[in-house]
């Protein structure tokens, strides 16, 4: 990415922050953006390009990144406890030692991904594409959901619950009915 491309895609985050602190890039080019440290919490990036993006120790805590594009992104620590992935691609990034605590995961492709020494505490997994992800390390426990038939593998590290299920349940019921009323008060502002 040139300097100026940089420049715009910079520009761009910073033109996007909203009341609340909530952010929308939705639909966003910004592959190979250097984004590293940025707080982008409760933001929207919905069908964004992060390809290739430099996205090391980002907070991305609650955002809602549904088809959003992170194929070859380097999110190594990130932050992303309860974001919203869903359909994600992220084939060949590296998730090293991310927080992905109560993140949801549905339908997303982690081909190739890097998850090593990552948190997957009550991550939600289900239909997601983990084949050939490294998992060396990485921590889940009894709630995480993971795809069907998929076993983590012997190097991944099963930890004991912290909190008691039915309370995780209910947070990520609450932390989704959160967004999607964001979701429906953003869409009746495009209106």
């Amino acid at each position: 990415m040139t300097e100026q491309t940089q420049a715009q895609s910079m520009a761009s985050v910073a033109a996007a922050r909203g009341k609340g602190g909530q952010t929308d890039l939705r639909q966003l080019n910004l592959e190979g953006a250097v984004l590293s440290y940025a707080d982008l919490r409760h933001t929207f990036l919905t069908g964004s390009n992060l390809k290739q993006a430099d996205l090391k120790h980002i907070n991305l805590r609650h955002a809602f990144m549904r088809e959003v594009d992170l194929k070859e992104a380097d999110l190594e620590e990130a932050d992303l406890r309860q974001a919203f992935l869903t359909k994600a691609n992220l084939s060949r990034a590296n998730l090293r030692n991310a927080n992905l605590q109560r993140t949801f995961l549905g339908d997303a492709n982690l081909q190739e991904v890097n998850l090593s020494g990552a948190d997957l505490r009550n991550a939600f997994l289900i239909g997601a594409n983990l084949d050939e992800a490294n998992l060396m390390g990485a921590f889940y426990n009894d709630e995480t959901r993971w795809p069907e038939g998929y076993h983590p593998p012997l190097e991944a590290i099963r930890v004991e619950n912290k909190t008691p299920s039915k309370m995780v349940g209910l947070t990520l019921l609450l932390t989704g009915l959160v967004l999607l009323l964001f979701v429906l008060f953003n869409n009746k502002k495009d209106v």
